[in-house]
C-alpha cells in the first residue's frame, strides 16, 4: 500500500512539473523576439533544462533499452553505448550504483571490457560525464540500492 501511495505522489509530481514546463514554453512563445530578450531566452532555456532533468528523476528504473541508448546519445556518451548494449533502466541504475560505490575499479573494469571486447578506448572524461549525467538524471538514490545489496549479502 505504501508503494502505491509513493507511486501516486510521484505521478502527481510529474504532472506538476510537466505543467510548469508548459507554462515556461508558453511564456517563451508569447514573448516578442527582439535583442532585449536574450537574457530571458537563456533563463527560459535553463528552467526548461532543469525541469526536464527533474521530470526524469526516479524514472531511470523504468527506462527501456532504447531510452538508455537515447540518453547516452543525447549526452554525448557514445563510447558507453557498446558497454550498455542490452541494458535497461534498472540495470543502468545498478551500473551507476556500482560506479559510485567504487569509481576507480569500475572505471578500470569498463575500460578493460571496452578495449578487449570492442577494441575501443574509454576516456576518463567520458566515464566521469557518464556518472555525472546519470546522477543528474536521477540515479542518485544510492541509499536504497546499498541497503538492498547489503540485505542480499546478509541472506547469502
Amino acid at each position: 500500500m505504501k508503494l502505491l501511495d509513493s507511486e501516486i505522489q510521484l505521478q502527481k509530481k510529474k504532472r506538476k512539473e510537466i505543467k510548469e514546463l508548459a507554462k515556461v514554453e508558453r511564456a517563451a512563445a508569447a514573448a516578442p523576439c527582439d535583442e532585449n530578450n536574450d537574457g530571458e531566452k537563456e533563463e527560459v532555456a535553463e528552467v526548461k533544462s532543469s525541469l526536464e532533468i527533474k521530470s526524469n528523476k526516479g524514472d531511470i528504473s523504468n527506462w527501456s533499452e532504447e531510452k538508455v541508448r537515447d540518453f547516452l546519445m543525447k549526452h554525448k556518451l557514445t563510447a558507453m553505448i557498446p558497454l550498455c548494449k542490452g541494458i535497461n533502466g534498472e540495470e543502468l541504475h545498478d551500473l551507476y550504483s556500482m560506479c559510485k560505490a567504487n569509481s576507480s575499479s569500475m572505471y578500470r573494469a569498463l575500460k578493460f571490457e571496452l578495449l578487449h571486447g570492442h577494441n575501443r578506448i574509454l576516456p576518463i572524461a567520458t566515464y566521469l560525464r557518464f556518472v555525472s549525467r546519470l546522477g543528474a538524471a536521477g540515479g542518485c538514490d544510492l541509499s536504497y540500492n546499498m541497503n538492498v545489496y547489503t540485505k542480499d549479502l546478509d541472506e547469502s
